[in-house]
C-alpha cells in the first residue's frame, strides 16, 4: 500500500466541509440537504467518465463522451445550486474498465487506481497540523456494494489514522442505496465489519418541510439519472424505523457538524428485529 501523500507542508485551505462522491449525483443524493447549507464548501467527484444514462430519462443512448460531459454539466449545476465548490477527477466508472459494479472482489485493485489523485487532492487542500478546526471529510460508507464506493471506502479507511490528524472523517449512508431496507442491512454489515475497531455513532440530519422541498429541487439537477422529478424522498433518505422524518445519515466519532443529533439508540438493531419478525411470521403463512 502506498503511503500517505499528506506531507508536512499543506496549503491553509477555506474549506468547511469536503464531500468525496465516486459518482456524480452521490452526493446531491445522499447528503444534498445538508451539504447545501455548507456554503463555500468542496465536492470531489472521482469516477466521472460514464455511459450509464436512465433509459427512460434518455430512450436514445448517447455515446460515452456525451454521457460524461451531460453528467459533469448536471453535476456542476448541483454544484453551483448549492454553493459548493468542485473538482473533478477523469477515473472511468467500473463498468468502463470492463467490471461488474457489484463485484467485489474488484475492491482492492479498484482502491489501487484511485488511491493516488485522491491522497494527492486531500494532500494539497488539507489545513496544516495547527489549524485551530479541521475541515469535516465526508465519505461513502458503501451501503449498496458498489466496487467505486467500496473503492473511496478502502481509501479512506487505509490512511485514516494520517488523515485524521488533518480532516474530521465522516461517513455518509450513500443514497439511493440506504433506501432500501436489505441493501441498507446488508451495506452496514459490512461496514460494520471493516470500522469494528472504530466506537463510530449514527448521527441524523432531520429535514424539515423546507428541507425536504429543497432536496426535491435539487435532485432534479440530475435529469439524465432519475425517469421523472420525484414527488417525495423516498428514495432519498435511509429506510429506518417507521414514523422517522425523512433524514440523512452519517457514522463518526467525533462531535457531528451543527444540524446532526444523535441518532436513537439501537435503532438499527429495532428496525432489524422488528422486519426479522415480520418475515417469520410471512414465512408460516
Amino acid at each position: 500500500m502506498a503511503k500517505p501523500l499528506i506531507s508536512e507542508k499543506l496549503e491553509e485551505a477555506p474549506y468547511h466541509c469536503v464531500f468525496l462522491q465516486p459518482h456524480r449525483d452521490d452526493i446531491c443524493f445522499s447528503l444534498g440537504a445538508f451539504a447545501a447549507r455548507q456554503i463555500g464548501s468542496l465536492m470531489i467527484t472521482i469516477c466521472t467518465v460514464s455511459d450509464w444514462v436512465h433509459p427512460q430519462a434518455v430512450p436514445v443512448r448517447p455515446s460515452q463522451e456525451d454521457v460524461t460531459s451531460m453528467r459533469k454539466v448536471e453535476d456542476q449545476a448541483f454544484a453551483d445550486d448549492a454553493g459548493l465548490a468542485s473538482h473533478f477527477f477523469a477515473l472511468p466508472e467500473a463498468p468502463i474498465m470492463g467490471w461488474s459494479p457489484w463485484d467485489l472482489s474488484r475492491a482492492i485493485e479498484n482502491q489501487q487506481r484511485v488511491e493516488t489523485p485522491l491522497l494527492a487532492e486531500l494532500a494539497r487542500i488539507a489545513p496544516g497540523k495547527t489549524a485551530a478546526e479541521r475541515p469535516w471529510l465526508f465519505c461513502p460508507a458503501g451501503i449498496g456494494g458498489h466496487v467505486d464506493h467500496v473503492a473511496v471506502l478502502f481509501t479512506v479507511l487505509s490512511h485514516a489514522e494520517e488523515l485524521s490528524r488533518h480532516f474530521r472523517i465522516a461517513f455518509y449512508e450513500d443514497l439511493h442505496y440506504a433506501s432500501r431496507w436489505r441493501a441498507r442491512m446488508t451495506g452496514l454489515a459490512r461496514f460494520f465489519a471493516e470500522t469494528k475497531e472504530t466506537r463510530l455513532k449514527r448521527w441524523i440530519f432531520p429535514l424539515d418541510e423546507y428541507a425536504i422541498n429543497r432536496k426535491l429541487q435539487l435532485i432534479t439537477h440530475y435529469g439524465s439519472q432519475i425517469p421523472e422529478a420525484p414527488s417525495d424522498l423516498s428514495d432519498y433518505a435511509p429506510s429506518t424505523l417507521p414514523g422517522f422524518r425523512p433524514h440523512e445519515a452519517i457514522w463518526t466519532a467525533e462531535q457531528p457538524p451543527d444540524g446532526f443529533r444523535l441518532a436513537p439508540q439501537g435503532e438499527v438493531e429495532e428496525f432489524l428485529g422488528r422486519k426479522l419478525a415480520k418475515l417469520r411470521r410471512s414465512n408460516r403463512v
